[in-house]
């Protein structure tokens, strides 16, 4: 099958780990946490050691979003751990070589923060969530804005019930990111799980508008309030069924680079430095000691 990557076992390195990387990034995207887990032992046990941009960045994040599910699914606190440790690696790449990665940083932070205190500090946790999906959305990350509005939406979904009225907002946001990104596979994977919470209508709109090119908005999801959204020419499928093994990697590489503003990877705003200064109490205050973790299931 099209997931399947025994016939990469034996070839070289670098194409065996493509087709790892490429893997772990559709297993994330379609809520196959467990396949993402074992692509993520792949990767580590027998992939290349890939130095390139996309790949630093991008693996620590579809790592640390494996790691918060499996922590759901499992309870186990090694999946703690691993998205405590993914979260602070782009952390420190946010400070040592620039502002890019800032928003899979706050998406991290955002999934941290609502295992550790969603259930006592609500307000924060979807102030962390809208964060996130407002600097995605900023550098016309379309994917990772879709991803972060969806995690939004699902963490109310657990704390409601279903009952909040704002899973509504965020799902039909989430559906306009990837309708706006142009993942027919992903779209239509939505539209099945949590269609019932969409308002087509306004991810029609979402789709259609190019009025606001270029122009960002504080997103307040409390109010409902219609948004646009910068536009994008990535059309690509996530996933083809006619691409051959190798092409599937590639294709997912191509979509971060184009679904990534096309600027200097590691150029800074003054908005940036405001939101690094933000952060730079991070460590001290978001994290638990580590002791604190412990678990004898692995």
């Amino acid at each position: 099958t099209l997931m399947d990557v025994n016939k990469y076992e034996h070839t070289n390195p670098f194409e065996r780990t493509s087709a790892y990387w490429g893997r772990l990034y559709i297993a994330v995207y379609f809520g196959k946490f467990e396949y993402a887990d074992k692509m993520d032992h792949l990767l580590t046990t027998n992939g290349l050691d890939d130095q390139s941009f996309p790949f630093v960045t991008s693996v620590p994040f579809l790592c640390g979003l494996m790691a918060s599910h499996r922590y759901r699914q499992t309870k186990k606190k090694k999946y703690l751990k691993m998205l405590r440790q993914r979260k602070r690696e782009l952390k420190n790449m946010c400070d040592q070589k620039g502002i890019s990665v800032h928003y899979l940083y706050l998406i991290l932070r955002a999934e941290w923060k609502a295992i550790k205190v969603g259930a006592t500090s609500s307000a924060l946790v979807d102030t962390c969530y809208d964060n996130a999906i407002m600097h995605a959305r900023a550098g016309n990350h379309l994917d990772s804005a879709g991803l972060a509005s969806e995690l939004a939406g699902k963490q109310l979904l657990r704390r409601s019930g279903g009952k909040d009225p704002r899973i509504r907002g965020y799902f039909t946001q989430a559906l306009g990111f990837y309708e706006r990104w142009g993942s027919v596979p992903k779209a239509k994977s939505f539209r099945e799980e949590y269609g019932d919470y969409v308002d087509e209508d306004r991810v029609r709109k979402m789709k259609m508008d190019n009025s606001l090119v270029g122009q960002i908005k504080s997103i307040d999801l409390r109010d409902q309030s219609q948004e646009h959204h910068s536009h994008t020419g990535h059309t690509q499928d996530l996933m083809s069924h006619g691409t051959p093994g190798n092409g599937l990697a590639q294709s997912v590489s191509d979509m971060i680079s184009k679904g990534q503003a096309s600027k200097d990877p590691t150029a800074r705003t003054p908005s940036d430095d405001n939101a690094r200064s933000n952060e730079s109490a991070e460590s001290a205050v978001d994290d638990d000691n580590m002791s604190q973790l412990a678990d004898s299931s692995q």
